[in-house]
């Protein structure tokens, strides 16, 4: 019973590093990011604005708004909508829209995998900083 404490105790403690990854206008007008990103997956996967929020956990208006602000900064069409009809409207990705998913694909896959290769070396210097914090009795960082 003991060493399956032990267990619990050291997955509960191992450490993982994570990095997010997205471009942005010198305005500071995010063009692409990873939630961005998947909300243009959702849109290629579903066809439809709605369900596609639904599908990454956004509002209809915010994916509109998200949306709105990834063409705004991209100079382009990313999405185009087609109305009516008896199977409702549709939207896809525009050709501009699927480039700009590919390239940020390219970008952020080989920087996770560089994050994740350096993060081992840096291991023990950061769970001993983690360490020495949670046995120093001191109060919050100010």
């Amino acid at each position: 019973m003991r060493s399956a404490e032990n267990q619990q105790q050291a997955e509960a403690s191992t450490l993982y590093v994570r990095s997010k990854v997205w471009v942005e206008g010198s305005d500071g007008a995010v063009l692409i990011s990873e939630y961005r990103a998947d909300l243009l997956r959702a849109i290629r996967e579903h066809g439809v604005v709605s369900e596609a929020a639904s599908a990454v956990g956004l509002p209809y208006r915010t994916a509109w708004k998200k949306l709105q602000e990834m063409q705004a900064a991209a100079g382009a069409a990313l999405v185009e909508s087609s109305s009516g009809g008896s199977g409702g409207g549709r939207t896809r990705l525009t050709r501009a829209g699927e480039e700009l998913l590919a390239a940020f694909d390219r970008l952020r896959a080989p920087l996770a995998e560089q994050v994740g290769q350096r993060f081992p070396m840096q291991r023990e210097q950061i769970g001993e900083t983690s360490e020495q914090r949670d046995s120093e009795d001191v109060g919050p960082p100010a």
